[in-house]
């Protein structure tokens, strides 16, 4: 398995529902731990991360706060035809550091992944770290 959401492998985040300058969405796959997205309005939030190249999706792992409903669609490119694969429900966290992971059903294949925030545990989250796990399909 191989981190396919960080600038080595080439993904960015080509969408976001929310920007605040100080916590902007690139945050999320900067590879710091001491960064992340703020969400701010309404829910639901999402944010879009293209990878460098199509690639087999085994899952997901987000580092939060917040959060306590999300989920997670594909796509084959930077479209709005999604195909949802996975949603979880966290518990609260009390302002800590949630770890939160969804998992791809088998043979996903996906360019471009959205993660959408559906509900929280307060008016806005914090998304440190979008982890994603795969291999690039050559």
């Amino acid at each position: 398995m191989t981190e396919l959401a960080n600038a080595f492998s080439g993904a960015s985040v080509i969408s976001a529902s929310s920007f605040d300058p100080q916590h902007p969405p690139s945050s999320v796959i900067d590879g710091e731990y001491n960064t992340f997205w703020l969400t701010t309005g309404v829910y639901p939030q999402e944010i879009v991360v293209q990878l460098g190249e199509p690639s087999l999706i085994k899952g997901v792992e987000l580092m939060s706060t917040g959060i306590r409903k999300v989920e997670l669609a594909k796509s084959e490119g930077p479209s709005n035809m999604w195909e949802t694969i996975a949603d979880t429900e966290s518990n609260e966290s009390d302002s800590e550091v949630q770890r939160i992971s969804l998992q791809a059903p088998p043979r996903v294949t996906a360019g471009c992944l959205r993660i959408r925030v559906t509900s929280g545990w307060a008016d806005c989250t914090s998304l440190y770290k979008v982890s994603v796990l795969g291999t690039a399909k050559r």
